[in-house]
């Protein structure tokens, strides 16, 4: 009987340590969470720039070469393009269809013209 009892009470304790093992593991988990968060809403409210790859200033009178207008043309675009007078609209391009044989050889300025609200309004490619 007595060991009966024993067995019994060491299951009852070791279920008890079991759960709670899990208990502050899982208690633990959801402190270093909140920790993490909290840090990061700190730091980004102390430090609002982060990281930045270019500035605005830098986008502007870029000058790419054929190959690489090529590749911006070779997805759906955003906005209307404008390669030396020929014009093209989202709605009725497909890049797949393009004939990109009608974009001379060389090198091109890229400028931007803007919509009141800041938005781009259309991309501009002018051949040097």
């Amino acid at each position: 009987m007595g060991k009966v009892i024993s067995d019994y009470l060491e299951a009852a304790l070791g279920a008890f340590v079991l759960i709670a093992f899990l208990y502050l593991s899982f208690h633990s988990f959801r402190v270093i969470e909140n920790s993490i968060i909290s840090q990061k809403e700190i730091e980004a409210a102390s430090n609002p720039v982060v990281y930045q790859t270019k500035k605005e200033s830098d986008y502007s009178n870029v000058v790419i070469g054929k190959n690489e207008l090529i590749s911006n043309l070779m997805q759906y675009l955003d906005y209307p393009v404008n390669i030396d007078g020929l014009v093209i609209k989202p709605e009725d391009y497909f890049y797949v269809n393009f004939d990109y044989s009608v974009i001379k050889d060389g090198n091109y300025r890229v400028t931007y013209q803007y919509n009141d609200d800041g938005s781009i309004k259309m991309v501009f490619y002018t051949s040097q």
